[in-house]
């Protein structure tokens, strides 16, 4: 669910640069190979709010493990069924 909609957004912010290596997949590094600057992160932290209702912690364990567009996902996901089932 999360996973489709953050590699368009992700795809978005990254544009045509063409020193981007290859196409965006679940396994590319959002943070560490340039797809996602200081400025994105805010657009992607806005983006996953407006979403998914969820509001990431930059604090968060999972949040500093981050590095991927599928990682990033899971913990989506996780704060979704979190919410959901009331815990």
């Amino acid at each position: 669910m999360a996973t489709e909609s953050l590699l368009k957004f992700i795809q978005q912010l990254r544009g045509p640069d063409p020193s981007h290596q290859g196409p965006l997949t679940l396994q590319t590094p959002v943070f560490t190979e340039g797809s996602v600057d200081s400025m994105g992160l805010i657009e992607l932290l806005a983006f996953v709010e407006r979403e998914f209702g969820v509001v990431l912690d930059l604090r968060m364990e999972e949040l500093r493990q981050l590095g991927t567009v599928e990682a990033l996902a899971k913990v989506i996901e996780k704060q979704l069924t979190t919410r959901v089932s009331g815990q």
